[in-house]
């Protein structure tokens, strides 16, 4: 029963201390509001000095409650209690507030970094002396009535490339989602064949699920084919997705040569214009979570 009573009483004054800790926050307040008035600034003062004398006493009260209440549950522990400047109830809710504020604010500062990396890649870089021998055209969702505007301008940016260039050879990948009717690589080979591409330039990977599997299927295909891996390839996608497919395209050239040198690969880009703002604004949020996992997870 003692101890019951002596936990009633620690948590009656630790009410206590945050109730007169919000006091003094109002008398700050006051004082701020009451600059311009001397006489009504001398009272708030005295106010405030009897305020602290008293949160004082509190605190005193709580702590020697809490000690007494330590010893009645027989742990014996030695207590660390700060002075009511220090980690009261009210001022540890402080702390995690400005701890919370400070990991926003790194958040922020990340999320920027990425967002400019993105920014960066988010534009054509075509090495044209040789001009790359392989086209890599990367998939979006497929609707029944066609490409979707994504996918869309992939495609037509890429048409544009190979009306300059018809001998280039052309990959298309994607594979079937569980909301498509047919595979993307198919869609998208549809859509080449009927603005005039021959179907025998064009190559269908049409197995892989996210960009990660893209690439190694790409790669897969290539040694199928008996092209060599070290080829000077053109990557097609949307601006936005250029960076996370550059770093992961190194990556899987490296597994697939398995530790043997090369003397070089031009890795060309061609960033498709995101003229669906819905989609814009969907992946300025989300591209960079996503070029996160990729770093740390797609290996």
């Amino acid at each position: 029963g003692g101890t019951k009573e002596l936990e009633k009483q620690v948590r009656a004054a630790e009410r206590a201390v945050e109730r007169a800790e919000v006091r003094l926050d109002e008398l700050a307040q006051e004082a701020q509001e009451a600059a311009s008035d001397y006489l009504r600034l001398q009272d708030v003062y005295r106010e405030r000095e009897a305020a602290e004398d008293e949160l004082a006493r509190l605190y005193a009260q709580w702590e020697r409650l809490a000690a007494e209440l330590e010893e009645a549950k027989g742990e014996h522990r030695d207590m660390d209690y700060k002075s009511y400047r220090g980690d009261s109830p009210r001022r540890k809710k402080r702390h995690w507030l400005a701890a919370a504020l400070l990991l926003l604010g790194l958040g922020l500062v990340l999320f920027g970094a990425l967002e400019l990396v993105i920014a960066v890649h988010s534009r054509d870089r075509v090495v044209e002396n040789p001009p790359p021998k392989v086209m890599v055209v990367f998939g979006c969702q497929m609707r029944r009535d066609g490409p979707s505007v994504l996918l869309k301008g992939r495609l037509d940016a890429a048409l544009a490339y190979w009306e300059a260039h018809p001998d280039i050879k052309i990959v298309v990948t994607g594979g079937k989602g569980d909301d498509e009717h047919v595979s993307e690589a198919r869609g998208m080979y549809d859509y080449l064949t009927a603005h005039g591409v021959d179907g025998a330039n064009i190559y269908m990977e049409d197995k892989s699920r996210n960009t990660w599997q893209n690439i190694n299927n790409t790669f897969a295909l290539m040694e199928r084919e008996g092209w060599e891996l070290t080829d000077d390839v053109l990557l097609v996608s949307s601006g936005f997705h250029l960076a996370r497919i550059e770093l992961l395209w190194n990556r899987a050239r490296a597994q697939a040569l398995r530790g043997e040198t090369y003397g070089g690969q031009y890795v060309s880009t061609l960033a498709a214009p995101v003229s669906h703002a819905p989609s814009a604004v969907q992946m300025f949020f989300r591209e960079p979570l996503a070029l996160v996992k990729s770093f740390l997870f797609d290996r």
